[in-house]
């Protein structure tokens, strides 16, 4: 029997998996991980062999090393021998990248990263780095510049594959010439390609290939080697040494010491360790991160590097979502009426069936993905007419049917089993008719006979016809599922360089769970597992506030310019009204932009009950009323703009709990500062474009951080109608995590609108 699959389920489901994540689990003594470690490495010896070959990978990989911490208990586990082993993993070995080796390298990083460290420890670890500077070196430079010339020449290849015309567009889009031509110019000139290169990273299509991601990674690391000696990139590590000292006449840029600086380098880190281990302030943790990213960047102190993200490379982004949602878009009442043409036995039967079933989806226990199964169970009555050799057949069936699908979750989008049903079939023969009545007995008799065999052969059929229907509706909705997903959330994201570096599922009997890391090789993400959530609910998140820094500096990068449009249509793609103050179509409001800061451009704080917004940018500027608002160009703007002082816009919330849920509560008004400037003047021509740089934020950055923030209900849709709501009812904030929580509500009851007698009249 065929059976009709919910439209949206597949879809709906994942998007909920991927908007809301998971409750953290500590690690037990014997971690899932460390079990994963030896059955995948157990797995690769049996697959590279005992012979030569086989021998030669174990000695490169340091197997019998590896295979001798497995048996240690997590406290006696060396740290050291684990990470030089990972390094021969990650290593550009020939044949590394063959999924029998990544297993291991992957399940191995799960592993480390859950193994205890002290943070004495690790302090003591980056001390001891401290007489360990090794410069930069000409071969190191050149590899990497062959590097570059082999992952330019392959982009270009793959760009000019297509017609001219295309080619040139993106030659200008990338400013390929002038990138180019910057490749030979001097160190310090080099410095330029930082402003290119982000055209590299734009979400634009295309940039997500693999060619275009090689090209641009070979060349960041080409430059990071190639500045190393020069006065600005010495300026730059200076500041991540001292940030609150000016390096403009410093005794250590002056001499040009590169050795003095990796030692005040290392210095600067232990303190900064140390620190961050008694308060887990979001500002160290940036400090750190940016000082790891120095060594990893040209390749020194990779242990320090190494033990410093196992560390604090956390998870910063947990949830789950019940199953009590996850059924809430399902239609579960099945009614499917459809024709009936088999043959049985060498009759032709034709008739209608109608199928009354009930559909749900049930999770399925599983550690390493997220996995429900869909499952029908129904009865199909059947009215047919079966036609042998003149002889009419009219029975009624009564088919008892099961059908079930199981689908995958996971990183990389959703994937099914086959679909299993089974039927069983009951016939009642209720008349026989022929033109003979002595065909019609022998009818009869032959019928009898054959029914047990008729109702089997009926039932398998059916089954295989439920089966493969399911697995053809669901093969059409996992691919536009799967789609959706690419273009809305992965795709952009990987053009970025934006793609969560974690991203895991799970499921239990109740619960679907996801798990997330956004982090890139200059931050940090959070250092440990959230606080509980006290209350239950149907919807769970635990945020750190180091997701909103990581994110907001990966997708700001590549175009950080803010504008007056860009806020309109913000408000418009989420179906919003704009408010007043930043609609462009009232001619009291100017249009403006600015630029965000390269780095961290938008932060959060999670204090006790208190959450904190705080937006770092600069260059904002004015334009004129003749500006072209078509052509969106910002390139042309007052005098006196933009304005290179950097500026600080922040707003802080109380959160409070309702009768009906949660609320945010603004403290005061928005606040616009300039952080460098200890005061604004008020006869200085400068001083008066910042009182108005300062005026203008402040009336946008009130209309849209509003003085109470009620959280609108969720709706949910299933198959085109009402599937219920998801109302906000917690939400908590310390230790540097959001905790929140949403209940489902039921599908809002609509009732006809009664006339008064007064209206009636």
């Amino acid at each position: 029997m065929q059976q009709r699959m919910p439209q949206r389920l597949i879809f709906r489901t994942f998007m909920a998996v991927v908007a809301v994540v998971c409750f953290a689990t500590q690690a037990q003594a014997q971690s899932p991980a460390r079990q994963q470690v030896a059955t995948n490495l157990q797995q690769l010896h049996n697959w590279v062999g005992e012979g030569a070959n086989g021998q030669r990978w174990r000695e490169y990989l340091l197997s019998d090393a590896l295979q001798t911490e497995l048996t240690k208990s997590p406290e006696q586990v060396d740290h050291g021998v684990l990470r030089a082993v990972l390094d021969q993993y990650r290593s550009d070995a020939s044949g590394l990248d063959r999924p029998m080796f990544v297993a291991v390298r992957e399940s191995l990083e799960r592993w480390l990263s859950e193994l205890p460290i002290s943070d004495a420890e690790l302090i003591e670890m980056v001390r001891d780095i401290a007489d360990d500077f090794q410069p930069v070196t000409q071969q190191e430079v050149a590899a990497a510049r062959a590097r570059v010339a082999t992952t330019r020449a392959e982009l270009e290849r793959f760009l000019s594959s297509g017609t001219q015309e295309n080619f040139e567009r993106w030659k200008a889009f990338l400013e390929w010439d002038d990138l180019l031509g910057r490749l030979d110019a001097e160190p310090q000139e080099m410095l330029k390609l930082r402003s290119l290169d982000r055209h590299l990273y734009a979400n634009v299509t295309g940039t997500e290939g693999r060619r275009f991601r090689a090209f641009r990674e070979s060349l960041d690391h080409y430059l990071d080697l190639v500045q190393t000696r020069t006065p600005a990139w010495q300026n730059y590590v200076y500041q991540q040494i001292f940030p609150t000292e000016k390096a403009a006449d410093s005794e250590l840029l002056a001499a040009d010491n590169p050795q003095a600086q990796y030692e005040q380098l290392v210095a600067r880190l232990a303190t900064e360790l140390s620190s961050y281990a008694e308060s887990n302030s979001s500002e160290v943790g940036w400090r750190i991160g940016r000082l790891v990213g120095l060594l990893d960047r040209v390749g020194r102190a990779p242990e320090v590097v190494s033990a410093v993200r196992e560390r604090y490379w956390k998870p910063n982004f947990f949830g789950r979502v019940s199953e009590r949602v996850l059924n809430a878009g399902v239609d579960n009442q099945v009614r499917e009426v459809t024709p009936v043409h088999d043959n049985i036995l060498g009759t032709s039967v034709h008739g209608t069936a109608v199928l009354n079933g009930f559909l749900k989806l049930d999770l399925v226990p599983s550690d390493a993905s997220g996995r429900f199964a869909i499952t029908l169970s129904g009865v199909a009555h059947s009215d047919t007419v079966g036609y042998n050799r003149g002889v009419q057949i009219f029975s009624t069936g009564l088919s008892h049917i099961n059908a079930s699908k199981q689908v995958i979750v996971d990183a990389n989008g959703l994937t099914s089993t086959a679909a299993v049903a089974r039927v069983c079939t009951d016939t009642t023969i209720n008349c026989i008719s022929a033109k003979l009545r002595i065909v019609e007995r022998i009818a009869w008799k032959r019928a009898g006979a054959q029914k047990g065999a008729a109702e089997q052969v009926a039932a398998r059929k059916a089954e295989v016809r439920t089966a493969n229907r399911m697995n053809e509706q669901a093969a059409e909705l996992l691919a536009d599922a799967n789609r959706r997903f690419e273009e809305k959330f992965r795709t952009p994201l990987v053009r970025m360089a934006a793609y969560p570096r974690l991203l895991e599922t799970s499921s239990s009997d109740d619960y679907l769970y996801v798990r997330a890391m956004s982090v890139n090789d200059d931050q940090l993400a959070a250092p440990g597992a959230p606080p509980v959530i006290e209350t239950s609910g149907d919807v769970t998140a635990q945020v750190h506030e180091s997701l909103v820094g990581n994110v907001s500096e990966m997708v700001t990068n590549p175009d950080p310019m803010v504008t007056a449009h860009k806020i309109e249509k913000s408000y418009q793609d989420a179906k919003r009204e704009v408010p007043e103050e930043l609609r462009m179509d009232n001619a009291e409001n100017e249009l403006w932009s600015f630029n965000f800061l390269p780095t961290r451009p938008v932060r959060a704080e999670f204090a006790p009950g208190q959450i904190t917004v705080a937006i770092y940018a600069t260059d904002f500027a004015v334009y004129d009323d003749d500006f072209d608002t078509e052509a969106d160009n910002y390139q042309t703007p007052r005098e006196g703009f933009p304005l290179r002082d950097e500026f600080l816009i922040s707003a802080q919330y109380n959160v409070e709990q309702t009768a009906d849920g949660v609320q945010f509560v603004r403290q005061g008004e928005v606040s616009v500062e300039f952080p460098n400037r200890q005061r604004i003047g008020l006869f200085n021509p400068r001083d008066a474009l910042l009182r108005v740089a300062q005026s203008t934020l402040k009336k946008k950055f009130n209309a849209m951080f509003k003085e109470i923030v009620n959280p609108e209900d969720i709706p949910l849709q299933g198959q085109g109608r009402d599937a219920g709501r998801l109302r906000m009812r917690s939400a908590d904030s310390r230790q540097g995590w959001l905790l929140l929580t949403w209940e489902l509500l039921p599908p809002e009851v609509k009732t006809a609108a009664v006339a008064s007698p007064a209206s009636a009249q």
